[in-house]
């Protein structure tokens, strides 16, 4: 019996020492083939700050339109039906916002900052607000969900001096 709790201890001390530690960032970046000329978009990535890799498991957004059914926010896309929503109300891919498209395996290496999408100034104008659902694995198998709100009115207008990221 004591071989079982001092088993179950070390596991969970383990599972502690390499659980995910997934954050979100949303910030201005330029977007276009000259990254110094380009246009202003908002970038949002997803971070796993521990040192160990995590593998995704499933990514899902819930976005509000401007003056769209509250409702919809509660319905979780995934990465391409958030593309074709968006384009169903006329935002252009490449042009107005692109959305990565994330797998079931995809790696989150430890220490890495990856790309969720970015979305142009007139997407601001369509979008009211944004949030993404992600789940992964950890190297023992546990699985940990994160929830974020990328996009709010408070982040759609940034200030003036905003330095963009490159």
């Amino acid at each position: 019996m004591l071989a079982t709790g001092g088993g179950l201890l070390a596991r969970a001390q383990y599972a502690t020492s390499i659980r995910p530690m997934i954050g979100f960032d949303v910030r201005v970046i330029r977007i276009g083939p000259d990254a110094d000329a380009g246009a202003l978009a908002w970038g949002c990535q997803i971070r796993n700050g521990a040192q160990d890799a995590a593998t995704v498991q499933d990514i899902r957004y819930a976005v509000r339109l401007v003056g769209g059914d509250p409702a919809t926010a509660d319905t979780w896309l995934d990465p391409a039906a958030l593309t074709a929503e968006l384009e169903r109300v006329g935002l252009r891919t490449d042009v107005d916002h692109a959305v990565k498209l994330w797998g079931c395996g995809a790696p989150l290496a430890g220490q890495e900052r990856a790309v969720l999408g970015w979305f142009s100034p007139h997407a601001m104008t369509v979008i009211d607000s944004l949030c993404v659902r992600v789940q992964v694995l950890d190297r023992v198998g546990d699985l940990h969900e994160r929830t974020n709100r990328l996009l709010t009115e408070r982040q759609k207008r940034p200030p003036h001096q905003a330095t963009p990221d490159r």
